[in-house]
């Protein structure tokens, strides 16, 4: 699926094809991917969209606490990583609410012309090279794949997180101008493994999964235990 974006009217049609009526996005994504012009030139058409800062964004029912410890040791790649929690849990009380179009969070991983080779997360060699490289874009994708197939997450917050992430290439013009966007697969090609650690992990208060089963049963008022069936490649898609 291909989107031309034009100097005139370019950001609405992006909007109207992938946002919808909401008018309300996040951007993450590679600088290399250009996601930094495509978050200003949506911004300067007077849409909302976010980066990691999500206080407008978040609108929780009287009672409900977003967790403090979401936003981790207060460093900003914890709290680049936290926030894509956030808008996915806000985009289930969304749900809840009836909305039928979720706010998307638009993922740059691709570019015309990258000189870097595409990330494949399930690469466990290449995600140790490029986590110590402390690329905080990797660790979002990271944080992308957990929510949306880690198995010690509440299924209903999976769910919509596969809804709610978008992953785009950006094509540009030899000036730099963003011609084209289209969506590519998502940056995994196989599940990721999660060991014993995790599954204790998940029972940590402090601990993001956590707080994220927390909120859905605070939202939903059902519980519903996690699955730690295999994951079927079909699965990932």
């Amino acid at each position: 699926m291909s989107l031309s974006i034009d100097t005139e009217n370019g950001p609405e049609r992006l909007l109207e094809e992938m946002v919808g009526p909401t008018k309300t996005a996040m951007v993450y994504g590679f600088y290399h991917c250009y996601y930094d012009r495509l978050y200003f030139e949506l911004s300067n058409k007077e849409y909302k969209v976010y980066d990691y800062s999500l206080s407008e964004f978040l609108q929780v029912p009287k009672g409900f606490c977003i967790f403090p410890n979401f936003i981790e040791n207060n460093t900003v790649p914890k709290e680049c990583q936290a926030s894509l929690a956030l808008f996915v849990i806000e985009n289930y009380r969304k749900k809840l609410c009836g909305v039928k179009k979720l706010p998307p969070i638009l993922f740059c991983i691709d570019t015309n012309n990258n000189c870097y080779t595409r990330i494949n997360l399930s690469n466990v060699q290449e995600y140790k090279i490029l986590k110590k490289r402390s690329l905080v874009t990797v660790k979002e994708l990271r944080r992308a794949y957990k929510l949306c197939h880690d198995p010690f997450v509440d299924p209903r917050i999976r769910d919509v997180a596969r809804r709610t992430f978008i992953f785009l290439k950006v094509v540009t013009n030899s000036r730099g101008r963003i011609i084209e966007l289209r969506k590519v697969p998502p940056p995994w090609k196989k599940a990721i493994k999660f060991n014993s650690a995790v599954a204790k992990k998940a029972k940590d208060p402090n601990n993001w999964r956590f707080q994220a089963n927390a909120a859905a049963y605070l939202l939903n008022g059902k519980y519903i235990a996690p699955s730690t069936r295999p994951r079927r490649r079909s699965d990932l898609a």
